[in-house]
C-alpha cells in the first residue's frame, strides 16, 4: 500500500506541471474565444508569427508593430522564443501578447481565428502546414508561399529608417552589458564584428558552415584594429583561434545587444543575417544557400553557394538552379544525390569582408557592377524586388555567367 502510495505521489509530481500548463492554455483559448473585444470583432489578431526562429522574429516582428500602431492588436505565440527579450520589447508597448505553453494549443488557436476573427498573418506558412509541405515533396510551393509573405512584410518598409522601433536599452543597461561583452573577451571601447555561424547539426545541415573557412578574414579584422565575436551553437570544439565566444544559451538581451553594437557583421545563412533589419549594421551573409534570398538593407551584401553537377563537374546556372528549386531537389532539407552545394571559399569571403571594410569606410554599399539582369530575372512576386542588398561586387564578377544565365 504504502509502495503505491509513493509511486501515485511520484507520478502526480511528475504530471501536475503539465495540467498546470493545459489549464493556462485553456483559459488562454476561453480568453480567446469569450473576451468582449474578440466577440465584437474589435482585436485584430496577428497570427503564424514564428516565434522559434531567431530570423522569423526579427523580420515578423516588425511588421507586427508596423500593424498594431494602427489597431488594437493581439498577436499569438509560442512559448518557445528563439529570444524573449527581443519577443517582449517588440511586442509590450503596442499588442497585447496570448502565450501558449503546448504548440497543438497554438495550432487550434490559430485555425478557430483563421475561421471566425479578424487576422493578419505577420509571418509565412505556419508549422502544421510546413511539416506537410516536407511530408510531400512541395517544398518549393511553401517556398513560394513564404516568399509573398516576406514580400508584404518588406514592401511595408521602403526606407532605410528604424524610427518605428522601440528603444532597446537605456544608458544604464548598455553600461552593464558591454561589462557582460568584455567578460566574454570583448573591449568595449574597440569595434568588434559579430561571426554567426550555424551549427546546427540537426534538421537543415546544408546550412551548416564549416568555421576554418573564415580564419582569413578573422586575421583581416585584427589586422585593421577590429575584434571577432564568434556566436553560433557548439563552437567551442572548433573554435582554434580561441576567439571570443558568446554560446547561444548566453542571455537573450546580451545576444541582442552583441548584435545591436557590432560594426558589421558575418553571418552563415542563419536567423542572425537578418540583423540588418533593425540595427544600422551591414552584413555579408556568406554561404547562402538560396540564390534570391537578399536581405532588406542596402548595406548588405551576399555570397551565394554555388552548385555542382556531379556527374559533369561543371557549376549550375540561374536558369538550371531555379529548375531544381521548382522540382524540390534543392531546398533548406537538402539538395538531390546528383548534386553537390559548393561552400565559399576562404579567399572569396576575404574579399568579400575587404570589400565591406572598404564600403564601410568609404560609406558608400553601391553596386559596382549592374545586377539589374540577374534581378529581373526573378518575376515580380520574388521578395528580392523589395530588398535593397546585393551579391557581393567581386563574387558577382567572378560568377557574372553563370548568374545571368
Amino acid at each position: 500500500m504504502i509502495n503505491k502510495i509513493k509511486f501515485f505521489a511520484i507520478h502526480l509530481q511528475n504530471i501536475l506541471p503539465l495540467y498546470f500548463l493545459l489549464v493556462q492554455d485553456i483559459y488562454a483559448l476561453f480568453w480567446l474565444l469569450f473576451s468582449k473585444s474578440s466577440r465584437k470583432n474589435q482585436t485584430t489578431f496577428l497570427i503564424n508569427q514564428r516565434s522559434w526562429g531567431f530570423g522569423h522574429q526579427i523580420v515578423e516582428l516588425r511588421y507586427a508593430r508596423k500593424i498594431a500602431h494602427n489597431c488594437e492588436a493581439t498577436i499569438l505565440a509560442t512559448r518557445n522564443f528563439a529570444n524573449k527579450f527581443l519577443q517582449q520589447k517588440m511586442t509590450d508597448d503596442c499588442m497585447q501578447t496570448v502565450i501558449f505553453n503546448f504548440e497543438f494549443s497554438y495550432e487550434i488557436a490559430t485555425a478557430h481565428i483563421e475561421k471566425s476573427r479578424k487576422h493578419i498573418e505577420v509571418g509565412g506558412p505556419n508549422d502544421m502546414v510546413s511539416n506537410l509541405a516536407v511530408q510531400y515533396k512541395m517544398q518549393y510551393k511553401l517556398a513560394k508561399s513564404a516568399n509573398a509573405g516576406y514580400k508584404r512584410i518588406y514592401d511595408s518598409f521602403p526606407n532605410h529608417d528604424f524610427s518605428d522601433l522601440p528603444q532597446f536599452f537605456r544608458i544604464s543597461e548598455e553600461s552593464f552589458l558591454f561589462n557582460k561583452l568584455k567578460n566574454y573577451g570583448i573591449d568595449p571601447d574597440n569595434w568588434y564584428c559579430v561571426l554567426h555561424i550555424r551549427n546546427g547539426g540537426g534538421w537543415s545541415q546544408i546550412r551548416d558552415t564549416n568555421l576554418a573557412t573564415y580564419h582569413q578574414s578573422v586575421e583581416e579584422i585584427i589586422k585593421q584594429g577590429g575584434q571577432v565575436l564568434l556566436t553560433g551553437n557548439d563552437l567551442s570544439s572548433s573554435n582554434s583561434k580561441d576567439l571570443p565566444y558568446l554560446p547561444h544559451n548566453a542571455k537573450s538581451d546580451l545576444r541582442l545587444f552583441a548584435l545591436a553594437k557590432q560594426r558589421m557583421m558575418i553571418a552563415s545563412c542563419s536567423g542572425p543575417a537578418q540583423a540588418s533589419f533593425l540595427f544600422d549594421i551591414p552584413v555579408v551573409t556568406t554561404n547562402n544557400q538560396f540564390w534570391e534570398f537578399f536581405t532588406w538593407s542596402h548595406k548588405d551584401s551576399s555570397l551565394p553557394k554555388m552548385i555542382r553537377n556531379k556527374a559533369t563537374g561543371e557549376l549550375l546556372n540561374r536558369t538550371q538552379y531555379v529548375e531544381l528549386r521548382s522540382t524540390d531537389k534543392y531546398s533548406i532539407e537538402g539538395i538531390h544525390s546528383d548534386y553537390e552545394s559548393v561552400e565559399n571559399t576562404s579567399d572569396e569571403i576575404l574579399i568579400a569582408v575587404n570589400n565591406k571594410l572598404e564600403e564601410l569606410k568609404n560609406e558608400d554599399y553601391s553596386s559596382k557592377i549592374s545586377q539589374k539582369s540577374f534581378r529581373d530575372s526573378f518575376d515580380e512576386s520574388f521578395y528580392i524586388h523589395s530588398t535593397f542588398s546585393k551579391i557581393d561586387n567581386s563574387y558577382y564578377k567572378k560568377y557574372q555567367k553563370i548568374f545571368e544565365n
